[in-house]
């Protein structure tokens, strides 16, 4: 599936994990899935579909209209998120630092009469570019699906999703709201970002992008 250029696909439902205990989360791949929490789940409806995207080839993003519930940078990160899947079910681990792992899955509906997983094996060749893949099996496979389920899960909502106009609120600072986790951690490394920011700056060009960024993050607001 595409939209303006970048390929989306449309979710049934999506889960969002929230450790419950203070303990190293540990390995999270195939041979540990199971830990002290649990699971988020968002429902799409027909009138808030969520959707999967990679956008312009350097983001990974799951919103539900307006509302973002995951935006994982794929330059200079894609190494860190590891994909499961199975069926048409598909399970993210994205290590943010050494103790911080975020953790999410989804379950695809029908995209253009393709059945879910059908869907699911076309964004594994997609993402497949990006991210590191593996296909689970047995009990693994059923863990990714388990909860599902509409009639066994209801749909939540936390603190952790936001929009895009409370983002511009925050970084405008006129909202004192602390980001989550997932907002509070970066891949970049030091060295490299100095370099990177040199190089803006020597650019007679900065300056003013800076200020039409600034502006546009204020509108957003609005």
């Amino acid at each position: 599936m595409s939209t303006v250029g970048y390929p989306y696909w449309n979710i049934e439902c999506y889960a969002r994990y929230q450790n419950t205990s203070n303990t190293n989360p540990g390995n999270l791949l195939e041979n540990n899935l199971e830990l002290n929490g649990i699971w988020k789940y968002f429902f799409s409806t027909p009138t808030k579909q969520i959707k999967l995207s990679l956008e312009n080839s350097s983001h990974l993003t799951v919103t539900q209209n307006n509302t973002i519930l995951e935006n994982h940078a794929v330059v200079g990160g894609s190494s860190n998120i590891t994909v499961f899947f199975s069926a048409d079910c598909m399970l993210f681990v994205n290590q943010l630092t050494e103790n911080c792992i975020r953790r999410f899955k989804i379950k695809f509906s029908v995209n253009n009469n393709k059945s879910g997983e059908e869907s699911c094996l076309h964004s594994v060749a997609t993402l497949a570019r990006f991210f590191t893949i593996k296909q689970l099996y047995n009990s693994h496979a059923e863990y990714i699906a388990k909860g599902f389920d509409a009639n066994t899960a209801l749909a939540t909502t936390t603190h952790e999703e936001v929009t895009v106009d409370k983002i511009a609120e925050i970084l405008l600072k006129q909202d004192q709201t602390e980001l989550s986790r997932a907002y509070q951690a970066s891949k970049f490394k030091e060295e490299r970002l100095d370099k990177i920011l040199h190089l803006c700056l020597s650019d007679p060009m900065f300056p003013v992008f800076v200020n039409q960024v600034e502006q546009h993050i204020y509108n957003l607001k609005k």
